[in-house]
């Protein structure tokens, strides 16, 4: 899924019929690459969520609460320094780039009048929200970019700012359709859905598939083995489908998987599931990328919950094998008891022969054919006192295998 340039322009449109002349009431920032602005204007107001998250870049009005931090990051302090109360003029898109531009009126710290704006680019990985002076240069970004990390295009505080390197591609909604052709022809031999990817801006991978779908029955033919029909097909469907945009009948669809998951989102009704997947029609853009994007990250930390659970049984189970282990040590251990008892009684019957300060004797063990057995002695305590400290120790190893017989069946 992907929030394409087509898609973000409808989109565009369907913000500036609200926002345009609202104020900024509240900036917050619920996590890192995150923010949601309230606005209000005559007769209503509303919260804006802008992300520049990797996974879900995005910009749409927003139902969802979400906790704020206690102390707000420096990238929402000095948001709320330039932009609180400041008044939306413009929302501004570069053909179909995938970036919106927000000019705020303000005033600056002498009391003149300025405009300052927020470029919402919307990437991938390469996602940004970035805070832009009157003097057209960046006071800061959600994610600065260093020359270390990118050598094409730096994102710094001080730096003037550049729009992003445009890609050598067609506008889908002012195509020079003969054009596509000729470069579909001579390009890379993959399947159309790809190619259509490489070639066209503004459209995302399901409206791809959803061409190549009608243009080649299902069987997403290679870009280099279109027929002149099927050549005809294609220039039909992006006539209709720029039609369609262009008169104002693009609407916000989903797609929802068997288990009631979202499985993705565009302008325009889809047919390449073939009835296996719900295809579900939403009132407006925001609605629909709001429900996506709640319905989805709960499904994420539902996932996550799963998988911490997992790891922790895994991890608990690991400790316990450990723990069974040490214990069947011990128990092997605790067998040898009888010999701790032997050894009391031996002494015991040898007090005679045992002195205090011996370290150890040599007795007759008159329970093995009196053969002779070493016993060692503490030197500091008396025959007597050696004779029960076997003993002791002996009671000590019988309620130890006891006890860890328990445990080991417990464990088991």
């Amino acid at each position: 899924m992907a929030l394409d340039g087509i898609t973000l322009s409808m989109l565009k449109n369907e913000l500036a019929e609200k926002l345009i002349g609202s104020r900024i009431d509240k900036i917050h920032q619920p996590s890192k690459e995150e923010l949601v602005i309230s606005l209000r204007w005559n007769g209503g107001n509303g919260k804006l969520l802008i992300s520049a998250s990797a996974n879900g870049p995005r910009i749409h009005f927003t139902e969802s609460s979400v906790d704020n931090p206690k102390n707000p990051p420096m990238f929402c302090m000095l948001m709320r320094k330039h932009l609180s109360g400041a008044k939306l003029v413009e929302i501004e898109q570069f053909g179909l780039e995938r970036m919106l531009h927000l000019s705020f009126s303000t005033y600056n710290e002498f009391g003149d009048p300025v405009i300052v704006k927020l470029a919402v680019e919307i990437m991938g990985r390469h996602s940004n929200i970035m805070l832009i002076g009157p003097d057209g240069k960046i006071i800061d970004a959600i994610k600065r970019v260093t020359a270390d990390m990118s050598s094409v295009r730096q994102v710094m505080p001080g730096m003037s700012y550049v729009l992003p390197p445009a890609q050598n591609k067609m506008n889908t909604l002012d195509l020079d359709y003969m054009g596509l052709v000729e470069r579909l022809k001579n390009g890379r031999d993959i399947p159309l859905s790809k190619a259509l990817m490489e070639n066209l801006d503004g459209v995302s991978p399901i409206v791809c598939r959803e061409i190549s779908d009608i243009v080649t029955g299902g069987f997403d033919t290679k870009a280099h083995d279109l027929s002149n029909d099927d050549c005809e097909k294609l220039v039909n469907s992006l006539e209709n489908l720029t039609e369609n945009v262009k008169n104002g009948n693009a609407a916000p669809y989903m797609v929802i998987e068997e288990n009631g998951h979202p499985l993705d989102f565009t302008f325009m009704k889809v047919n390449q599931y073939d009835g296996a997947l719900e295809i579900r029609k939403f009132e407006t853009f925001s609605e629909m990328l709001d429900k996506f994007y709640s319905e989805r990250s709960g499904a994420d930390r539902m996932k996550q919950r799963s998988n911490d659970l997992f790891k922790f049984v895994v991890n608990l189970a690991d400790r316990i094998s450990r723990k069974l282990d040490v214990q069947r040590q011990e128990l092997a251990r605790s067998t040898e008891r009888d010999v701790l008892r032997v050894k009391g009684e031996l002494i015991h019957a040898n007090l005679w022969m045992i002195e205090k300060g011996m370290t150890s004797v040599v007795l007759e063990n008159y329970y093995e054919d009196c053969k002779p057995i070493e016993v060692k002695l503490d030197p500091r305590l008396s025959p007597n006192q050696n004779a029960q400290h076997y003993f002791s120790e002996y009671r000590k190893a019988d309620t130890a295998e006891r006890m860890l017989k328990k445990f080991i069946e417990k464990g088991a």
